[in-house]
Formats: C-alpha cells, structure tokens, sequence
C-alpha cells in the first residue's frame, strides 16, 4: 500500500480534508467578526485559517501535484483535467492574496 509521511494515503487525504473544513469555518466565523466590525477577531481568524490552507497546500497538495506530473509526456499532460489546472491556479491565487492582506501593515 502507498504511504506519505508514514500515512496510509486514505488516512492523508482525511486529515487534509479535515484540515480544510477546519480552516473554511475559520474563514465563515472571522467573515461574520468583520461584519460585526470586530477586525482584530477577524484578523486573527483569518490568519490560523490562511496558515491551515497553506500547510496544506505544502504538505498534502504540492507534492500530490508534483507526483501526478512528473515523468509523463507532454500528450499525457495536455490531457490532464483543466478543471484541476483551474482549480489549483485559483487555489494558489487566493493563498497568495490572502498572506500578501495578512502580511500588510495595518493603517492608521
């Protein structure tokens, strides 16, 4: 059986689910802290929510990715989901838009 980290894949993929739900009601409770104007608990949620993703992304997405198109041909590649090339772009973007908010210094 296929191992990561010394996991089983199954168990990989359930602790990177989990991971994710975690961290997408994170997201939902710092939203209504900012609709409440309650920035600071906002902020806070936001950030445990952005790091969650990204150590997902590192530990789990990345090298999934990495694995599926290393070594395989150009035909191979052109045939590769553009809704997992979409969804990976995207995912990317947000990550990086959302540490580049997190990471900027507060006005006033």
């Amino acid at each position: 059986m296929a191992t990561y980290l010394g996991l089983d894949l199954f168990t990989v993929g359930r602790i990177s689910t989990i991971v994710q739900t975690i961290a997408y009601f994170l997201l939902i409770l710092g939203f209504n802290f900012a609709r409440k104007k309650n920035f600071t608990r906002h902020k806070n949620f936001m950030t445990i929510a952005t790091a969650l993703s990204f150590i997902s992304l590192v530990v789990v997405m990345i090298p999934s990715f990495s694995s599926i198109i290393s070594g395989i041909s150009l035909s191979t590649l052109n045939s590769l989901s553009s809704i997992t090339i979409l969804h990976h772009s995207l995912g990317v973007l947000a990550l990086v838009m959302a540490a580049l908010v997190i990471l900027k210094p507060a006005s006033g």
